[in-house]
């Protein structure tokens, strides 16, 4: 059992949300709450990346187990995966004032002998007890030494450089015409809808890959009223639409400062299921929708989907973005659109266009996007703008509701 101090470990920051502070999650890139168990899990992913040297992107938290074995119950606190991406070390994360017992010993090895984890851990941030299963004793044993992420995979038999990492790999802008990048774009990536114009395709793939391409980090946003914290990245999560819809897959992860609350903003692209008379859908067309949602402590949701097919414009190689302020609200319906636009016009005027619709930037298809484009940057600015005075006047809608209800 080795013996860890958490204490000379400094807090994980905190982030304020509606007065309750929060931890930014490095590897669910989610806002979570501050508790102690909490601080102890945050402590020990430190403890995990920066003393054992794993990588984050091995590292999963919260890992229903019920992924691995169907039908199952319970929660994994910690998952960390090996070099050939299958379970390699599972660990329990307790309260600090909560004693480590057999029971929790026996608990944490249950989880990894589900998963066919080769090592389990359990921890109240005082102490880190780490065991590996021993073949010849069918049981786990305790490990003496701390070891790093390397020796772990390599105890088991992998080696690093069979499980290189992927460099992510962009369409080259002279081929963004190609059928091979359309095939790929549509039946591969899933973000060029069946019906989507063959002439916005280039756009649409360039300003996919863009928010997909870790290799550049947005800086800032021009005109905006809420400061940028920090790009975070991708992550893999999924959204509801107001229609039961989900969209499931890799976000583009912003987080932003919004008069001294702090959320998380994806951006993604999806394509939508063409449909013929299906029995939820309906007929529908096969589009290209970009999709914005909102993370704020545990609740997420998806504020603005945009349907690119419609509300993206292109003259030549320019690509003007708007929208028109369709907005629903759960359990409500519709909101006149000229409401909308008028709340969102009287609290942020630049995003007025000459056409009375809402202005959400302007693209030139010449090159391959990058998220520190200026160009860019004002595109995400404007959707999050946008997106926030719609959960805004949402907010508003749905108390008024409530309070009509009390009337009636």
């Amino acid at each position: 059992m080795f013996q860890i101090n958490l204490n000379v470990t400094k807090d994980p920051k905190t982030w304020s949300n509606d007065g309750v502070l929060c931890y930014f999650d490095p590897v669910s890139k989610r806002l979570r709450k501050k508790t102690p168990e909490e601080t102890v899990r945050q402590k020990i992913l430190y403890f995990l990346t920066q003393k054992m040297e794993i990588p984050t992107d091995a590292i999963s938290v919260e890992v229903p187990v019920c992924h691995f074995v169907p039908g199952k119950r319970g929660r994994i606190d910690i998952l960390v995966n090996g070099y050939d991406n299958l379970p390699l070390l599972v660990v329990e994360c307790k309260a600090p004032q909560i004693h480590i017992t057999i029971e929790t010993y026996e608990q944490v090895d249950y989880y990894a002998e589900l998963l066919g984890a080769p090592f389990a851990a359990v921890t109240n941030g005082h102490v880190f007890q780490l065991d590996y299963w021993d073949d010849s004793l069918q049981r786990y044993q305790e490990v003496s030494q701390l070891p790093s992420y390397h020796t772990l995979c390599t105890k088991i038999g992998l080696k690093s450089e069979d499980y290189l990492p992927v460099k992510y790999q962009r369409t080259p802008f002279d081929q963004l015409c190609s059928d091979q990048a359309y095939n790929n774009a549509q039946k591969n990536q899933y973000y060029v809808g069946q019906d989507t114009p063959r002439s916005l395709v280039p756009f649409i793939i360039n300003l996919a890959e863009c928010l997909l391409d870790p290799s550049t980090r947005c800086t800032g946003f021009p005109n905006a009223d809420f400061r940028l914290i920090a790009d975070q990245g991708i992550r893999y999560t999924a959204f509801g639409d107001a229609g039961g819809g989900t969209f499931s897959g890799p976000y583009r992860t912003l987080m932003v400062d919004v008069n001294g609350n702090t959320k998380l903003i994806g951006f993604s692209i999806f394509s939508l299921i063409k449909s013929t008379n299906d029995p939820h859908w309906g007929t529908r067309k096969g589009a290209s929708s970009l999709v914005v949602s909102i993370d704020d402590k545990e609740k997420h949701h998806m504020s603005l989907e945009l349907t690119l097919d419609t509300y993206a414009l292109q003259q030549r190689n320019e690509v003007r973005i708007w929208h028109g302020g369709r907005m629903a609200v759960s359990n409500i319906g519709s909101v006149k659109q000229q409401e909308v636009l008028d709340y969102v016009f009287t609290h942020a005027p630049y995003l007025k266009g000459a056409d009375g619709k809402v202005a959400l930037g302007t693209l030139k298809n010449d090159h391959l996007f990058t998220m520190s484009d200026s160009d860019i940057q004002d595109l995400l600015g404007r959707l999050i703008q946008y997106a926030l005075l719609r959960d805004e006047l949402r907010y508003i809608k749905k108390q008024q509701y409530m309070m009509q209800k009390i009337k009636d």
